[in-house]
């Protein structure tokens, strides 16, 4: 609530305008209650003061954080150490977990959310409270339904070297199981044995041996559906463009290349159209391309679904008949 000052109460206050600071409601809360993102100068100005033991604050304040976090108004590592900062300590596990929980909930895959998750800072200690490590680890994940965030090796110098040795796609896929689980994303070596592959595909000038792919299937299956990384996806329909693109740009090779991916379950209809919608990258190689497949693209388009404004209005219409015809009905 803003005062101003009446002259005679006050000549030193007179005309000034006061405000009553007790009064005033945080830029934090407002958003809260707004359902609007918040930046962290509303987290800096308004978190201790928030009444986070009120259940409806405490909801609200969960599913704001994940929403601005997700678009990227906050960061985890700044947004986490500020909780860490204002927060009970005995409720910033419990809170910090509810929040990454939500986001994941409010992201577009779990790719995407793991992705998120990996690149931006190690966020275990905090939604644990403490140090976790192996089972203990996985466990506490597991119960969370995070175990997508479990920390993981990079594997991409074991596979290109397993690749260039000539290792089978079956042994590195049981590698990689081994390794970090048959569940958790890797999908980051999707454009690593792509490359490798494409090599064999076409090694001669002017033809696609795509049968050269089928015994990757279920490797590419696992790297790029399990789980399902359209983002990776999309950037493997890079690999292969550029990659065609070295090899002589045939377009009767292209006609081939890319319905052979999407075929053999590797890059999907919707990864394709991303690809054809990214106006930004490989411009060079990118219009031939689209020169060669336009046409395909077309065939696998997704339909959209459309939605007839009349279904379910039967009901409605039947109801007003019979109370045309029954008027007696009415008191």
């Amino acid at each position: 609530m803003i005062h101003k000052v009446n002259r005679g109460l006050d000549e030193s206050l007179a005309g000034q305008t006061v405000v009553a600071v007790e009064e005033l409601e945080s830029s934090l809360q407002k958003k809260i209650t707004n359902a609007e993102v918040v930046t962290m100068g509303d987290l800096i100005n308004g978190l201790s003061k928030l009444a986070i033991k009120d259940a409806d604050t405490h909801t609200g304040f969960v599913d704001t954080m994940a929403k601005s976090l997700k678009a990227h108004s906050l960061t985890l590592e700044d947004s986490f150490r500020q909780i860490q900062n204002d927060i009970d300590e005995s409720l910033v596990a419990n809170l910090t977990t509810e929040i990454i929980v939500s986001l994941k909930i409010k992201m577009e895959s779990e790719a995407v959310f793991t992705d998120f998750i990996r690149a931006n800072t190690d966020i275990l200690p905090v939604i644990c409270g403490k140090e976790l490590e192996g089972e203990e680890l996985e466990a506490f994940l597991t119960e969370k339904d995070l175990l997508c965030i479990k920390p993981v090796p990079d594997l991409s110098e074991h596979v290109s070297k397993a690749l260039a040795d000539g290792e089978s796609s079956d042994s590195i896929l049981a590698h990689i199981n081994k390794t970090v689980g048959d569940t958790i994303c890797v999908s980051n070596l999707g454009p690593v044995v792509l490359k490798s592959v494409l090599e064999k595909v076409l090694v001669e000038k002017g033809k696609a041996d795509t049968a050269a792919i089928d015994s990757f299937t279920p490797l590419f299956h696992r790297i790029l559906h399990v789980p399902f990384d359209l983002g990776m996806q999309t950037e493997c329909a890079f690999v292969a463009q550029l990659a065609w693109f070295e090899k002589g740009a045939v377009k009767a090779v292209m006609k081939e290349l890319f319905p052979a991916l999407h075929e053999k379950g590797i890059i999907s209809a919707e990864a394709f159209m991303e690809w054809k919608e990214d106006t930004k990258k490989e411009k060079k190689s990118k219009m031939k391309t689209l020169l060669a497949i336009s046409a395909w693209l077309e065939e696998i388009k997704p339909k959209e679904e459309v939605y007839d404004d009349d279904e379910g209005d039967e009901g409605d219409e039947d109801e007003q008949d019979e109370y045309l015809q029954n008027r007696n009905l009415t008191a």
